[in-house]
């Protein structure tokens, strides 16, 4: 309930949580930015929306 976008809360506490097929270029992003990540024994997580207050780097396709 701490992580917010643009100033809006991405979820609430009514917020139900559900899953869906990732799209293509959603599995392209993620694999991407698994890729680019340097290795690390701590969780590494990847936004499909930006997160305020959470530094970014992004790699995009033409430095793959």
């Amino acid at each position: 309930m701490g992580l917010r976008s643009n100033g809006h809360s991405i979820c609430s506490a009514e917020s139900g949580i559900s899953t869906r097929l990732a799209m293509q270029t959603e599995i392209e992003v993620f694999k991407h930015a698994i890729e680019a990540a340097p290795q690390c024994d701590e969780p590494t997580m990847t936004f499909l929306i930006g997160i305020d207050g959470v530094m970014v780097v992004a790699v995009g396709p033409e430095r793959a």
